[in-house]
């Protein structure tokens, strides 16, 4: 973690060189500068800007060319030292803490001599590590010394990280000289995914659909424009197997691509792009228009088949063939390190695929397409052909159909109580017994 630390306040020309500027002048200044309320950017008074901006021009150039002096270790604590004070002593703003602390770790580390040079200026920044804000908040707590700063704790700190920063340089290295070769140049057969087939390897589950090619959607935006009351969005998903949400964003988009190729919009459109990205991505071949002929007579496209198979498609497959997903699912969110396989999604799916199993087994038996009769739509030209279709499971849904049926039983149940019931008061002779039994239940007592 790195923050950038830029001055706010601009630079001044000096009038003398930066390595004449001796050690007292320099913490003179620095204190001056750092505990006159005219700093404070909330109260300015221009009683002391001149004498301000005097030592403000010493502390910048003293920081900018780095005499030897401030190369020594105890000139560096006094610096470190007086920077703690200044910054308890005035309540200063947090971004003006963060650049006071940040000036005590570059003088302390020795290793930021080369950041000092180009620090506090306009243009130019350091960098400061995050263990200078690590003392920023030791510094703001209350049994923190000013006077004592820990700078074996930051220095053992700033060489952790330096570690770290290594250790994941080298990995990386060898990554690349490994696994990440072969992504080192572009495929135009299909795209390169890291988990092989599977875009995402800690989410194999996921797998988006391909987009369609231009050609497709050129196609169906052609079909709509030409008749758009026969070729609606409902006719045109059918048609080329695309679900109507996609259907209605490809004729918004070439409508729109339509009418900057114009001459009048005077915009260019700009295919090379899209023809590379094709190539990258793998676009999806399907989408291609059915004639009625095969529509109606078609021995490969058994309808009912189809729909028995669709139990066992997935939501992406559901979605490539115009279907409806499944709105409500559940989420599983699980933890797998890299590597390794996730062992919820699979347990999930062979569940799935049991209960389906066990349903389509008990609710209904399965009929062999070999002992129906085939009948053959010929179309008339004076009448529209009709062929009905057997669908099959498609739109069946067991457990709605197990709670209509106990609904059934139980409406049943309570119309013969309620039957039985009004066949015994009928039935019952009124005495001076029960007559109070039956005026109470509502019904009227016989003389």
């Amino acid at each position: 973690m790195c923050y950038r630390i830029e001055s706010e306040l601009p630079r001044l020309p000096l009038s003398r060189g930066t390595h004449n500027v001796t050690f007292k002048e320099y913490l003179h200044s620095y204190k001056n500068f750092y505990t006159r309320e005219s700093y404070a950017p909330w109260s300015v008074s221009s009683s002391g800007i001149q004498a301000r901006e005097a030592d403000r021009a010493i502390i910048s150039a003293t920081l900018d060319g780095l005499p030897k002096w401030a190369s020594k270790p105890t000139n560096r604590i006094k610096i470190c030292t007086l920077a703690c004070q200044a910054e308890m002593s005035l309540l200063l703003p947090p971004h003006q803490q963060l650049r006071l602390r940040s000036i005590q770790q570059l003088l302390l580390t020795s290793s930021h001599k080369s950041c000092l040079s180009q620090s506090f200026s306009p243009k130019k920044g350091c960098h400061v590590s995050s263990s200078s804000v690590r003392s920023y908040a030791k510094a703001s707590s209350k049994d923190y010394d000013p006077l004592k700063p820990n700078i074996d704790e930051d220095l053992a700190s700033i060489k952790e990280e330096e570690e770290e920063s290594s250790t994941s340089r080298d990995a990386f290295g060898s990554w690349l000289e490994s696994q990440g070769r072969k992504f080192q140049y572009p495929s135009f057969t299909g795209p390169k995914w890291l988990g092989g087939n599977v875009p995402f390897p800690l989410n194999p589950t996921f797998k988006p659909p391909p987009p369609l090619s231009d050609r497709v959607r050129d196609t169906i935006y052609r079909a709509y424009v030409s008749n758009p009351a026969a070729n609606d969005l409902r006719v045109l998903s059918v048609r080329y197997g695309i679900s109507i949400p996609r259907v209605d964003a490809i004729l918004k988009l070439k409508s729109l691509e339509a009418r900057w190729r114009e001459p009048e919009s005077g915009k260019t459109v700009q295919t090379g792009f899209q023809v590379g990205m094709e190539s990258l991505l793998g676009v999806s071949t399907r989408g291609q228009e059915v004639s009625v002929a095969e529509e109606l007579n078609s021995p490969l496209r058994d309808p009912v088949k189809e729909a028995d198979e669709t139990a066992a498609i997935t939501a992406a497959d559901m979605e490539a063939k115009g279907g409806r997903k499944h709105s409500l699912s559940r989420t599983y969110f699980e933890p797998v390190n890299e590597g390794e396989e996730p062992i919820v999604s699979k347990l999930i799916t062979e569940a799935q695929n049991k209960a389906r199993e066990k349903a389509n087994s008990t609710l209904i038996t399965r009929t062999s397409s070999s002992d129906l009769t085939e009948h053959v739509v010929q179309p008339d030209p004076n009448r529209p052909a009709f062929r009905f279709i057997d669908v099959g499971l498609k739109w069946f849904d067991p457990v709605d159909a197990s709670k209509r049926q106990k609904e059934s039983e139980r409406r049943k149940g309570v119309k013969a109580r309620r039957k039985t019931k009004e066949k015994r008061k009928i039935k019952e002779p009124v005495t001076s017994d029960n007559i109070g039994s039956i005026q109470l239940e509502g019904s009227v007592a016989v003389a």
